[in-house]
């Protein structure tokens, strides 16, 4: 199935955890998650929408090709945010 044709209904999640150091064997100064999307049916790679190319121990970056997701993470829970944001898509619409 060629991925023009392809529903997009299955997908292989690759993630990995990579901890940074200063040099070989220099301690731990940041942790980072690697996050992958493919269409299991066609093989087609997904891209991260939204977030700028690059490396940022501060925060999410994606790769050149915007198909692998590299987030900064810390062990642990979060900060309660103290505001929470929800974007919705637009509906078409429809001819009336």
């Amino acid at each position: 199935m060629t991925p023009a044709d392809c529903p997009h209904e299955a997908f292989d999640v690759k993630a990995s955890v990579h901890r940074m150091t200063d040099g070989d064997g220099g301690p731990v100064t940041n942790y980072l998650a690697e996050i992958e999307i493919r269409c299991t049916v066609c093989d087609l790679p997904f891209h991260f929408v939204g977030v700028p190319a690059g490396y940022s121990p501060r925060h999410p970056m994606v790769n050149v090709g915007a198909t692998m997701l590299n987030a900064p993470i810390v062990p642990g829970e979060g900060p309660i945010p103290s505001s929470v944001e929800y974007e919705i898509p637009a509906q078409p619409r429809s001819a009336s």
